[in-house]
């Protein structure tokens, strides 16, 4: 009896693990994933890339350092293979955020493109910003509040929003090799 109980040990430990690995490999989908070839596509410094906002951008929102994350609107192909496929995620940061104010100050946000995701999930350095500033009403603010009333000098001034589905171009700024699927 003791032999038998060390045999099955010995096969749930020994043997199941390798039919189970056999048996795996025997797959349609193990062989379809077995002979696909792959080869590197080299993304040149200065590829252009159309890209937008998800979402509305307010500086009341967000603060400098924040990251966001936008979308690719169109994929970007290079020597007829997909590199980046519409959709891909782009990072950006935030490097300027102030709300509107008091006595009229405008607000403004400015991000700083920096990665978009390749469709082998590499980060691939890219340039760009944008800044949105708001309508300054400062002279407005201060000139009524000394001719008519101080409390003109409360007015704000227009808050400063980089619009959901605004687009951008950018480029990359480094040469990256990305692994594609052969045709």
């Amino acid at each position: 009896m003791r032999q038998s109980i060390v045999l099955a040990i010995v096969f749930m430990l020994v043997l199941q693990p390798a039919l189970y690995s056999f048996a795996q490999e025997a797959t349609p989908e193990a062989q379809r994933t077995k002979n696909i070839e792959y080869i590197e596509i080299d993304v040149r410094t200065g590829t252009p890339i159309e890209i937008q906002t998800i979402e509305d951008i307010y500086p009341s929102k967000v603060t400098e350092g924040d990251s966001i994350f936008l979308m690719v609107t169109k994929d970007v192909t290079v020597d007829g293979y997909d590199v980046i496929k519409q959709g891909a995620l782009v990072r950006a940061e935030i490097y300027d955020a102030k709300e509107k104010g008091m006595a009229g100050q405008a607000g403004r946000v400015a991000i700083s493109f920096k990665t978009v995701e390749a469709v082998d999930g590499t980060n691939i350095i890219i340039s760009g910003s944008s800044k949105r500033e708001g309508d300054d009403k400062m002279l407005e603010s201060v000139g009524l509040g000394l001719v008519c009333c101080p409390l003109f000098l409360l007015m704000k001034g227009e808050e400063g929003v980089i619009k959901a589905a605004q687009t951008f171009n950018v480029f990359t700024i480094a040469l990256s090799k990305i692994k594609v699927v052969k045709k």
